[in-house]
């Protein structure tokens, strides 16, 4: 059986109350569903495309750019791979705009984004800008 994503599909993990990852389907994307009831099988195979949503992580909101979460499905094992580019913007201590970026390309359950920025910032600062702005480097400009 083929399922056709229509509006407001929506995919959580790890949960509904409070996920990491809120991303929403693109409007057509087709995930095909084998069930088999005498055997107990469970199988979903597909390619969904993401259009728009958020990833918290290191209490900040990253808004995604793109993405897709892709389905190879057992009912005993179930873990998508996802592909997500999503930024944040903020300001350094002399006010310039900063695009931080996370890029996730592996197992739902092994989520482990990696980070970059524009302009190009060090890992500490990025993953923590608290240590940034208590340890200004030279006229008040980020190390």
């Amino acid at each position: 059986m083929d399922i056709t994503t229509g509006k407001s599909v929506e995919f959580y993990w790890p949960a509904v109350n409070f996920p990491i990852v809120r991303t929403f389907a693109r409007q057509g994307e087709v995930v095909s569903l084998v069930v088999n009831e005498e055997t107990g099988e469970f199988f979903m195979n597909g390619e969904v495309e993401i259009r728009g949503g958020e990833i918290f992580y290191f209490d900040r909101s990253f808004y995604l750019k793109q993405g897709s979460i892709s389905f190879e499905e057992r009912l005993d094992e179930f873990d998508p791979w996802i592909y997500a580019l999503a930024e944040i913007r903020e300001r350094d201590l002399n006010n310039e705009e900063i695009k931080i970026y996370l890029e996730a390309n592996n197992k739902i359950s092994q989520f482990s984004p990696r980070f970059y920025s524009e302009p190009s910032r060090p890992d500490v600062e990025i993953l923590n800008p608290e240590h940034a702005i208590a340890n200004p480097g030279p006229e008040g400009s980020l190390r």
